[in-house]
C-alpha cells in the first residue's frame, strides 16, 4: 500500500506540475501573440504615416480635395484609403515629372488611380499589380500593359498626339511628349 500511495502522490504531483506548466505556457503564448499584434499595429501606423506624408507632399494644395474624394470612394466601394493615397501620390509624382502641373496633374493622378482599381477588378489582379502596369506604361516600359491587350506603340501614340479631339491643333515633338501622351492615353 505504501508503494501505491507513493505512486498516487507522485502522479498527482506530476499532474499538478504539468497543469501549471501548461497554464504558464498558455500565458506566455498569449503575451507573445499580444506583443506581435501591437508590433503589427505600430508598423501599420508608421507605414500609413509615410504614405500620408508622400501623398500630402506630392499633391500639395490638392491633397485635401484628393483625400475627400478618396474617402468618398472608400465609403462607396470599401477600398483601403492608404492604398488609394499611395497610388495617387505616386501617379501625381510621375505626372508632374513630365511637366504637367496644377489642376491637370491632380485630375490625371485621380483618374489613373481610379483606372488602376478598375483594371485590377476587370483583369482579376491586385491593385498593386494594376498600378505597376500603369506606372510602367507612363515611364515608357510598355510590355506590362501590353500583356493586358493595350496598344501604346509609338505609331498609336503619334495618332493620338495628332488627333485634335485630344490635343487641339497643337503639334507635338513626339520624343519629348511621349510620357505625357502615354499617361493621357492610359
Amino acid at each position: 500500500k505504501a508503494v501505491g500511495d507513493g505512486a498516487n502522490e507522485a502522479a498527482t504531483g506530476l499532474d499538478n506540475f504539468l497543469g501549471k506548466t501548461v497554464r504558464i505556457a498558455a500565458v506566455i503564448a498569449l503575451f507573445h501573440k499580444a506583443a506581435g499584434t501591437i508590433s503589427d499595429c505600430v508598423s501599420e501606423s508608421l507605414t500609413y504615416n509615410k504614405t500620408l506624408n508622400m501623398f500630402t507632399v506630392s499633391l500639395g494644395e490638392y491633397a485635401n480635395n484628393a483625400t475627400k474624394y478618396g474617402e468618398t470612394v472608400r465609403d462607396a466601394l470599401g477600398i483601403d484609403i492608404a492604398g488609394w493615397q499611395k497610388a495617387q501620390g505616386i501617379f501625381q509624382t510621375l505626372i508632374t515629372g513630365f511637366g504637367v502641373g496644377g489642376d491637370q496633374a491632380a485630375y490625371m493622378s485621380q483618374n489613373l488611380t481610379q483606372l488602376s482599381y478598375d483594371i485590377a477588378s476587370f483583369y482579376n489582379i491586385t491593385n498593386e499589380e494594376a498600378q505597376n502596369k500603369i506606372k510602367s506604361a507612363i515611364s515608357g516600359r510598355l510590355e506590362p500593359i501590353r500583356k493586358l491587350g493595350w496598344d501604346l506603340s509609338q505609331s498609336k501614340l503619334v495618332d493620338i498626339a495628332k488627333n485634335p479631339k485630344y490635343y487641339g491643333q497643337q503639334t507635338f515633338a513626339i520624343n519629348e511628349q511621349t510620357g505625357a501622351i502615354e499617361a493621357n492615353t492610359v
